[in-house]
């Protein structure tokens, strides 16, 4: 089995690699992509930057890079109908929330349940969401 996690982790690099998201980046200030949550031409070259899904809200994909810092920013704009949900949706997923487990009220916009869960949970499940993190080539949560 530790040899199966390893060859995802391998594998996960390499698509990483491939897509070009090993390059170095910048994150703008989660303030700013707050912002530009609400503007769907807004791009952004980093990881998660992919236009291989529609619709990709970019400032949700570097929001999710930050990590920890942008959970308020997500959770907030989940609530805002002109945002689109299923961005905000993978962006916590890419955190690593359990958004599976709140799914219908994620998409009903409502969070309360999501943010107890974070809330209670957000130290304690730090080390298996930055392990989850590297498997799918994100960097670990960031805390400022």
């Amino acid at each position: 089995m530790n040899t199966l996690h390893k060859s995802s982790q391998l594998f996960a690099l390499l698509l990483f690699a491939v897509a070009g998201c090993g390059e170095s980046y910048d994150v703008p200030p989660v303030d700013q992509l707050a912002v530009e949550l609400r503007n769907p031409e807004y791009r952004w070259k980093g990881p998660c930057s992919r236009e291989d899904r529609i619709p990709v809200l970019h400032a949700a994909r570097a929001l999710a890079c930050i990590g920890d810092d942008a959970v308020p920013t997500l959770l907030d704009a989940a609530k805002d109908p002109e945002v689109d949900i299923i961005s905000v949706h993978d962006a916590l997923s890419e955190i690593g929330l359990p958004v599976s487990l709140f799914y219908d009220d994620l998409m009903a916009r409502d969070v309360s349940q999501l943010e107890q869960w974070w809330h209670e949970n957000m130290e304690r499940t730090r080390g298996a969401r930055n392990e989850h993190r590297s498997i799918i080539g994100l960097p670990p949560v960031r805390v400022q």
